[in-house]
């Protein structure tokens, strides 16, 4: 299921102390929107390890080779510099995961 949660952009997106609900506030709509969010699918997911993904890249405008998908791209490396301190001079790992700390700046810069 899906829904749209602000019809314009969003402000902010926050977590509850337990991780289990997601809060959003909208920029132009001044609305905040309590959301479950359930950290145990998303890891499953992430456990498929992008296996079963095409699907989801056909929901993207432009699928995996649109502006859309290089800029969650980037925005998922930036995360990666930033877990890792991104003031280091000497060379990182590169891994397929970001922990689930840093999923809300993703959300909030897309």
């Amino acid at each position: 299921m899906a829904s749209t949660a602000h019809p314009n952009r969003v402000r902010g997106v926050r977590a509850s102390y337990d991780g289990q609900y997601l809060f959003t506030s909208g920029e132009l709509d001044n609305i905040v929107h309590m959301l479950r969010f359930n950290p145990h699918l998303l890891l499953a997911q992430a456990q498929l390890d992008g296996k079963d993904l095409i699907s989801f890249y056909k929901l993207l405008e432009g699928r995996r080779e649109g502006k859309f998908f290089k800029e969650m791209t980037d925005l998922f490396y930036y995360s990666q510099l930033r877990f890792q301190d991104i003031y280091r001079y000497d060379r990182r790992e590169v891994t397929p995961k970001i922990p689930s700390s840093k999923i809300s700046f993703v959300m909030r810069a897309l």
